[in-house]
């Protein structure tokens, strides 16, 4: 019996997104609201927004400045899937779509792998069963994205002040806030970092919106020098959560072979 399923890379990245009509806050307001927003997410009756979600990654480099990976998961609960993978960052380039869904009253999985495209049409338990497995792994993801995005709040409300140095790691970072309301928070925040191994600037956005996270962007450039050579740092990533939307994309059947 074929198994329907796929696999969703755990790839920690880093996207802009700014709220329009944002306003700066002092560093005692920003603080203040990153720590009600943090509390937001410890209560005890917090929840994601999953039922239905849209997650997207966009890597381009890493610490050897080459590789580019898309990630785009759409998730209706119970009803819809969408994922596709486009990546370079590996060995073997990776190019992979995969849809559950079902149509006029039939219920489908399709995939699509970058040279072959087939799809099936399941029975109502396979396609409970599709949905099920692809869902939990796709969802466990992105939870853990989110809440990494809720805990890099520490570093802003467990500082001192909003610029700091730290002299064994020849690290510097400044970061400031802005806010278009309660509960939507957008931090900058910058960090270079020198030493006889590393030259590098990082530069990062992150924003909340009705408290939970909306996006990450990171851009990274350097050099970093060991013994023998110099390598280039040259990095972007962007990562976007929209919770409770999901606009579903189908594919074309008749470019599909059924199996």
């Amino acid at each position: 019996m074929k198994k329907y399923s796929f696999i969703l890379p755990l790839a920690l990245f880093s996207s802009l997104l700014v709220s329009c009509g944002a306003k700066t806050l002092s560093e005692v307001d920003g603080i203040a609201l990153a720590k009600k927003i943090q509390a937001f997410r410890a209560d005890s009756s917090f929840a994601y927004k999953t039922d239905k979600f849209t997650y997207s990654i966009n890597l381009s480099g890493d610490s050897m400045g080459n590789g580019t990976s898309k990630i785009d998961a759409r998730i209706i609960k119970g009803e819809y899937i969408y994922y596709n993978l486009v990546s370079s960052m590996s060995k073997k380039a990776q190019n992979e779509t995969v849809y559950v869904y079902s149509k006029d009253g039939i219920h489908y999985f399709a995939e699509d792998d970058g040279t072959n495209k087939t799809y099936s049409e399941l029975s109502q338990s396979a396609f409970d069963a599709a949905l099920e497995s692809n869902t939990s792994g796709i969802r466990n993801t992105v939870i853990a994205m989110a809440d990494g995005v809720y805990e890099s709040l520490s570093n802003f409300t467990e500082a001192s002040s909003s610029s700091s140095a730290n002299s064994q790691t020849s690290t510097t970072s400044t970061y400031s806030f802005a806010s278009s309301g309660d509960g939507n928070l957008v931090v900058t925040w910058d960090t270079t970092e020198k030493d006889s191994e590393t030259n590098a600037t990082s530069h990062e956005v992150i924003t909340f919106d009705h408290y939970y996270p909306v996006s990450v962007s990171e851009v990274i450039k350097g050099t970093r020098v060991s013994s023998s050579s110099s390598t280039s740092l040259d990095g972007e990533g962007t990562m976007n959560f929209a919770w409770d939307t999901c606009s579903p994309f189908y594919p074309d059947l008749s470019k599909y072979t059924k199996q």
